[in-house]
């Protein structure tokens, strides 16, 4: 093993002032907000700076016709163009014939390959249903690019108005939970989309989701109108002029959640309390125990037998049905089941595709015999599922078993935001409930009964739409958010003299090289009004060019000693070609300056008379 490890001794980054005016560009007034979720999509956009919510400023572009929020779903042809999107992508696709489906491109739900705890790179493949591949990147690309092209050119220039799409500042939501390469695959497909241009990035901003989301909440407490109230005296539409919250958004891949201190006066300004925490425990968990559930009565695991078959098209076919159980027919009544209050809740009905009960239907229904016989035993005659006429009747007790994996993922998660608030003296006073699965009334009953003595438990109107009308809202004026905590560590690798405490392994000559500089530690508050600065020099006269390697990780920064630890992650480079000047390698120190005071870094490197700008987003990296 390595020698012993003591405090790392490498300097970390200086706090010098921050420039007057620095920070996000002047919004144009015309900006354009998609929600890109695991389930869903919707785009708000406003035109010339009017952000009125509810009073015909903000806008929602209407998709599919007449639906304002469509399933993340789309076709593609073999060219990679968008043929269809939403619901009319499920429905092309159910319709196309046996070529057609060979060389097309079908994905549903494709966000969920950008889990928040995977590191994935710009060529990630994503599976079609037919079993083809295109890259990740190419296929978030097409979705946003054709968001795009229906706002423009769609619906934009046929009501008269002659706008492109570098009239819009772009918003593009992601959880801030996410690793950093989750959120710098976002701004590559955005740009590859059109949104922005590398000439132009500040036209893009990818907002935070919980921070969007707390922004509209304010907006409609404001207003005086909140979907679910709570009989607690602080639960009234009236806004306190200070108080701290949660702000919760569920989702149907993750949990996010940020805590805020707000205050009212003499303008709206949040402050962020503890960094952003959550997990996997979204609305898709559910209807991943009512397969679980299904294949452990049909006995097969992972529909196997169903989805393995030779005929290929018959195997396109039974994916397709598998989906559309579990993401449309499934997800349909669990929504109808959540949104009902607690004595309003029935049984629910799911049918079951008829090429499935060709495979499953004789096993189905001795394994449903058998259970039966098992539960009228037991007493628990409350739990029985029956199949009647290919339609799955299951009844409000199994329903509760499926949903109870995801409260104990989700009450977990807040628990201990909670406890650890409360270590540190901040006590919440509100939390606010948002997104598709989070504004729902089970979730409302769940938070009230666990989270809702001496709290007030708010759901807005439209709990689904908060997120992209809030980050509207957010470009408009994105000095709303006054301070943030970091959510990890973020650091650069330097070279120092080596040093017995130094590791052997990491010896070269009489340097020690991938030693961490810490800008920022995981949870240190960001000063907004400051700059991080490090310094580096070239280790010789001769060096023709500086490579300046970034790092992150969700470690703190006392335990990070270098860049090869465990969980450190390299998040990007930037090399700078140095000039022949200088007699000393002082005379050639540049200076490497990182701007957190917002949700884009800014990293700036300058050498004497010379000054390279290079970005980042705050959570990961655009060059």
């Amino acid at each position: 093993m390595a020698a012993s490890r003591t405090p790392n001794k490498v300097d970390r980054a200086k706090i010098v002032p921050l420039k007057r005016g620095a920070g996000f560009r002047r919004a144009s007034g015309n900006i354009a907000a998609i929600d890109f979720g695991t389930k869903n999509c919707s785009l708000a956009y406003v035109t010339g700076g009017d952000t009125g919510l509810g009073l015909g400023g903000l806008n929602k572009l209407r998709l599919n016709g007449t639906h304002t929020r469509v399933p993340t779903a789309v076709l593609l042809d073999g060219d990679k163009r968008v043929v269809k999107f939403g619901y009319d992508a499920r429905e092309r696709y159910s319709h196309l014939d046996v070529r057609a489906r060979e060389n097309a491109y079908y994905f549903d739900g494709i966000k969920v390959d950008l889990q928040r705890d995977k590191h994935v790179s710009r060529d990630v493949p994503v599976r079609a249903l037919n079993g083809k591949h295109l890259r990740l990147v190419e296929v978030i690309a097409q979705i946003l690019g054709y968001l795009k092209r229906e706002l423009i050119d769609n619906h934009l220039r046929k009501a008269g108005y002659n706008f492109t799409a570098e009239d819009f500042d772009w918003v593009v939501t992601v959880p801030a939970i996410w690793l950093a390469s989750g959120k710098q695959m976002m701004r590559l497909a955005s740009v590859m989309a059109g949104l922005c241009s590398e000439e132009n990035p500040d036209r893009l901003s990818l907002a935070l989701e919980p921070e969007s989301g707390a922004i509209y909440c304010h907006e409609m407490r404001k207003r005086g109108q909140v979907a679910y109230p709570t009989p607690h005296p602080n639960s009234t539409p009236s806004t306190p002029t200070s108080y701290s919250y949660l702000i919760v958004d569920i989702g149907g891949g993750t949990v996010d959640v940020s805590a805020h201190r707000v205050s009212t006066t003499p303008t709206l300004s949040v402050e962020e309390l503890h960094h952003p925490d959550g997990n996997d425990w979204g609305g898709l968990q559910v209807n991943l125990k009512f397969s679980e559930f299904l294949q452990k009565l049909v006995g097969d695991r992972r529909f196997s037998r169903y989805l393995q078959v030779n005929d290929a098209d018959a195997k396109i076919l039974n994916r397709f049905d598998v989906d559309e159980l579990m993401n449309v027919t499934f997800e349909r009544v669990k929504k109808a089941y959540c949104r009902s209050p607690r004595d309003e809740r029935e049984e629910v009905f799911v049918k079951l595709p008829d090429s499935f009960l060709q495979e499953y239907g004789e096993a189905l229904v001795a394994s449903l015999e058998a259970k039966t016989k098992e539960l009228r035993m037991e007493g628990r005659e409350n739990e029985i599922v029956t199949l009647r006429d290919s339609i799955l009747r299951i009844p409000p007790s199994k329903m509760e078993q499926f949903l109870q994996p995801a409260v104990d993922g989700i009450t977990e998660c807040i628990d201990g935001l909670l406890a650890t608030l409360s270590n540190t003296g901040v006590e919440i006073n509100t939390i606010y409930l948002v997104g598709g699965f989070g504004g729902c009334h089970y979730i409302y009953e769940l938070f009230t009964e666990r989270y809702g003595e001496g709290r007030g438990i708010i759901v807005p109107p439209n709990p689904e739409f908060a997120i992209v009308e809030g980050a509207v809202l957010f470009r408009a004026n994105p000095g709303i958010v006054r301070s943030r905590k970091a959510d990890a560590t973020y650091g650069k690798s330097v070279v120092r003299h080596f040093e017995s405490f130094h590791d052997p392994r990491y010896r070269q000559g009489d340097h020690c090289h991938n030693l961490f500089q810490t800008i920022v530690g995981r949870g240190e508050s960001i000063r907004p009004d400051c700059l991080y600065m490090a310094v580096s020099r070239p280790l010789s006269l001769d060096q023709k060019r500086m490579h300046f390697e970034v790092f992150s990780s969700v470690k703190k920064a006392e335990e990070l000693w270098y860049t090869r630890d465990e969980g450190v992650v390299q998040i990007g480079e930037l090399v700078l070609e140095l000039p022949e000047v200088g007699r000393t390698t002082r005379d050639r120190e540049v200076k490497v300056f990182f701007d957190f005071s917002h949700t884009e870094i800014q990293v700036y490197s300058r050498l004497l008379c010379f000054l390279i700008l290079w970005t980042m987003n705050g959570r990961s990296m655009y060059i």
